[in-house]
């Protein structure tokens, strides 16, 4: 029974190594060669690829290998965001495009049986039975097997790990295709796996930690200043002032411009509780106003008859990654005098009209939690402007008021944020384009699938209505349909999330937990609603289109280290649980 002992015999480095070969291939030509950022980036994750394979080998320790496979996997994301770029600036004909997106799925392919296998065995020597390895991997020498297995192929990797197989399970070597049936076992789909997206980049992570423990200069410092600018220019501002999170920079911002008890702040409810949170806790009112039904982003043309004399502030909410109508909110705030605060937590570098979030309102409030599209390694946040006096003011705030040291100009708070968190962001920021375009690249995969499978509708008449067919028991939207995620024109969607509207929601959900697919609620009970704002007085019914939106939506996994295989999952997924509805 002949054993695979190189790394350079198994099928997944071979792979990858033709997969390296194409990719220096097409981007050593044309314009696609004068790019040397996407240029060299598509070319580090290739040669990654097949030197995370060759280490893992080479490691001899079972969990080390599964490690340097991880990071493999991920390279291979990072290749096919690259390859949408390249493919998206013409840089590469569509033929190419499909072949070599084509060989990086296959590599990938290849890369997740072995982890999927590898995870399972529980001995010291491990070894690959081509049976349930090419069944994982879903490769096509599958079908050279003969019944007694005379093709069977092995590879041994010797671990200083004393591991012994429970007697009620088959050792790998005696497995059975009866025995080992991908069918029988479900490939989880996580929500959202940060493990592959760190795996891409562990090495300049750990440098960059280093450089401050270094330094050991923990707090604000020069990684914050150099983060502050690094995302203002991003973000087409100004000025940046780094905060402790998305939260705090919120309420930051309120204190900025002086937010006092009593006064209002005309915000939405189907959002993230800290909106509406923050504000309550100055002492201010949230004023709700619904949502449009498409998009699920405040309705501007319902902004006007909530304005009050005690009305303040517009706080829009730039929901799962598309920025509101900006330029009716902007028109409404400078005809009463009010300020504008956008709460862009999900939304970095979302566009509307090709100005980014954060830069049309006076101050943009960004979350750096790390489910985020840029997320750190805790919380952080960031408060921009294009005001030099709101970014002096904010400042001051957010370190106590003190200026200098133990001067106190205003009661402020410590809202600092940690050289840590902004060293790991500045090096997540030089990634960010490419994974905001794998996660564009996802949904439109889903697009497509979800229409291959008959489930696409377009919104029904009670959405965009006002849904109030819903509270009469009129709700049109049919069982065994989806209702997929609105581009709205002239805005860059990030997709911090992809959310369907179903109807019979909990049957799509048990069928998405039974096949161990991850997803989201976001957000089951609008915050009018909620028991903290009874005072308000608000009922069932007041706010319709945002509680249409609580008991329909489903947000389905957008990162963009999903393979095509995973988006098809989550849609078959999703199909069986409608069509059961």
């Amino acid at each position: 029974m002949p054993r695979i002992e190189r790394f350079e015999d198994l099928e997944a480095w071979q792979q990858a190594r033709k997969l390296a070969n194409t990719v220096y291939d097409l981007s050593d030509f044309g314009v696609f060669a004068r790019d040397f950022a996407l240029r060299d980036q598509m070319r580090r994750a290739a040669v990654s690829i097949m030197s995370n394979i060759a280490e893992g080998f080479e490691s001899r320790t079972h969990n080390l290998y599964i490690e340097y496979l991880g990071r493999a996997k991920a390279s291979c994301g990072e290749v096919r965001s690259q390859l949408y770029l390249a493919y998206d600036r013409q840089y590469v004909s569509g033929e190419i495009f499909e072949q070599t997106l084509a060989q990086a799925e296959s590599t990938s392919r290849l890369i997740h049986g072995l982890i999927r296998y590898l995870s399972t065995t529980r001995q010291n020597e491990i070894r690959e039975d081509a049976v349930p390895y090419a069944s994982g991997y879903g490769v096509s020498h599958t079908s050279s097997l003969t019944s007694d297995h005379q093709n069977r192929q092995e590879v041994t990797v010797i671990t200083n790990e004393l591991q012994t197989p429970p007697a009620s399970e088959p050792s790998p070597s005696n497995l059975q295709p009866s025995t080992f049936q991908p069918s029988n076992l479900p490939h989880p789909v996580p929500l959202l796996d940060l493990k592959a997206q760190y795996a891409a980049i562990r090495e300049e992570i750990r440098a960059a930690i280093d450089r401050v423990a270094d330094a050991q200069q923990f707090i604000l410092g020069p990684e914050v200043e150099a983060l502050e600018q690094e995302v203002a220019a991003y973000s087409g501002c100004a000025y940046g002032i780094g905060v402790s999170s998305g939260t705090d920079a919120l309420l930051v911002a309120m204190m900025a411009i002086d937010i006092r008890p009593g006064d209002e702040v005309i915000t939405t409810p189907y959002t993230f509780f800290a909106t509406a949170g923050s504000i309550a806790r100055l002492g201010a009112v949230p004023v709700f106003v619904d949502i449009d039904p498409l998009t699920f982003n405040i309705d501007p043309s319902a902004i006007e008859l909530r304005i009050t004399p005690r009305t303040r502030v517009i706080m829009p909410v730039h929901l799962y990654g598309q920025m509101a109508d900006m330029d009716p909110i902007m028109e409404i705030a400078q005809r009463h005098h009010l300020i504008v605060i956008e709460d862009a937590a999900q939304a970095i570098g979302s566009e509307y009209k090709g100005q980014r979030a954060g830069s049309i309102g006076h101050m943009g409030c960004f979350s750096f939690f790390p489910s985020k599209n840029l997320g750190g390694f805790g919380d952080g946040g960031m408060v921009t402007t294009n005001d030099a006096a709101l970014a002096e003011r904010v400042r001051l705030l957010r370190n106590h008021g003190a200026h200098p040291k133990y001067y106190h100009k205003l009661i402020g708070g410590n809202f600092r944020l940690d050289a840590l968190q902004a060293a790991v962001l500045r090096v997540k920021l030089k990634y960010l384009d490419n994974w905001t375009a794998g996660r564009q690249r996802n949904a439109a995969t889903y697009r497509r699938l979800f229409s291959e499978a008959g489930l696409v509708i377009d919104a029904p008449a009670c959405l965009t209505s006002g849904c109030r067919a819903r509270i009469t028991g009129e709700c049109a939207l049919p069982p065994g349909k989806v209702v997929l995620p609105v581009e709205a024109p002239e805005r860059r969607h990030i997709y911090n999330q992809f959310v369907i509207r179903v109807a019979r929601r909990e049957k799509v959900i048990a069928t998405l937990k039974e096949r161990k697919i991850g997803h989201e609620i976001y957000y089951p009970v609008p915050l009018h609603l909620q028991e903290c704002f009874a005072y308000l007085g608000h009922r069932p019914g007041d706010l319709p289109v945002s509680e249409c939106a609580a008991v329909e939506t489903l947000a389905l996994p957008i990162y963009p280290e999903l393979t095509d295989d995973m988006l098809a999952a989550v849609v078959a997924g999703v199909a069986e649980g409608v069509r059961e509805a």
